[in-house]
């Protein structure tokens, strides 16, 4: 069972020393599991605890909010992910101004050394750290040489011939190719939130939705529809989301996720938690000549996500 600290002063000794990883981990990709099960395996090889230390923020969000990207999860997501792959020990730290500023090598000396007894450090390629990320894993390796640890990358983990990184899934989400995201995440790409009361227009047509205001700074697909699937009352239903502004009926323009759920009978909803989840894209969002069009083309979609299911896909 992993142990979550959320400063350094709920972190343990670690006498028999620890080998750890740092970063941001937005996502808990492949490539990322991959760097923790090398920390894991190293661990117990030394008989150390193994540590991932990542940030209850991406250090963007506040050095610079207007340009920070997206995430995959939300913090709480990437803990509860974090620590189901393991490790002995989640030290989650606030990014503040405090860690900002602090320098590199007071960073590897403050925690790493002192508080963590560190014996080895893995990193990802193009690891950074410290105030105005001078810190890089060059530096590591002479502090370690000083200090008495061992520094070291991990390769990254490639798919279908491009390397996993976050950024690059966060690319695929938005171009729509969310099956590819899957591929790299290990699971599909999923958003979480409170039912929202609409206009009940999808309803009046035949296939009620259930709609979800986009959470903040959550990564969204982009606008289109999608084969996907629901977690409401902590059941699962095949679903056909669209994701978008509605086009067809002129509305005020808000990006909204709604979700169409395959014989869900559960009457109501509103304010109710749901996960809904991303497995293939199946059309653009388009903009209808009039309603019978537009309920024909959603009969179609729904047809197409029976066949997604019947297909176990």
């Amino acid at each position: 069972m992993t142990n979550v600290c959320y400063d350094l002063d709920s972190c343990p000794e670690f006498p028999e020393g620890s080998v750890i990883t740092i970063g941001n981990f937005d996502g808990v990709h492949k490539g990322h599991r991959a760097i923790i099960d090398h920390v894991i395996r190293e661990a117990n090889a030394e008989g150390c605890s193994s540590v991932v230390v990542t940030f209850d923020k991406h250090p963007a969000e506040f050095l610079r909010p207007d340009r920070a990207p997206c995430r995959l999860c939300a913090p709480e997501r990437k803990i509860e992910l974090l620590s189901q792959l393991g490790v002995d020990y989640l030290l989650v730290l606030e990014f503040n101004q405090e860690l900002a500023d602090q320098e590199p090598r007071a960073f590897v000396e403050e925690i790493l050394v002192s508080k963590l007894n560190v014996k080895k450090v893995v990193v990802g390629r193009n690891f950074r750290f410290g105030r105005n990320r001078k810190g890089s894993l060059a530096l590591l390796v002479d502090i370690g040489q000083e200090k008495g640890f061992q520094a070291r990358e991990e390769e990254l983990v490639s798919l279908q011939g491009f390397d996993i990184s976050s950024t690059r899934i966060r690319s695929a989400i938005a171009h729509g190719d969310v099956e590819w995201a899957a591929l790299a995440l290990g699971r599909d790409h999923s958003i979480t939130g409170k039912v929202q009361q609409g206009d009940r227009r999808g309803q009046s047509l035949g296939f009620p939705t259930m709609n979800v205001e986009p959470p903040e700074r959550i990564c969204l697909p982009g606008y289109g529809v999608y084969v996907g699937w629901a977690v409401i009352r902590s059941k699962r239903y095949p679903a056909a989301i669209n994701v978008g502004r509605r086009p067809t009926f002129n509305t005020d323009g808000r990006v909204l996720v709604e979700a169409h759920l395959i014989d869900f009978e559960g009457g109501d909803t509103y304010g109710e938690e749901i996960e809904i989840g991303f497995s293939k894209w199946l059309r653009g969002e388009y903009r209808f000549a009039d309603v019978d069009e537009l309920v024909e083309q959603i009969g179609r979609d729904v047809e197409e996500v029976r066949k997604a299911v019947a297909d176990g896909q």
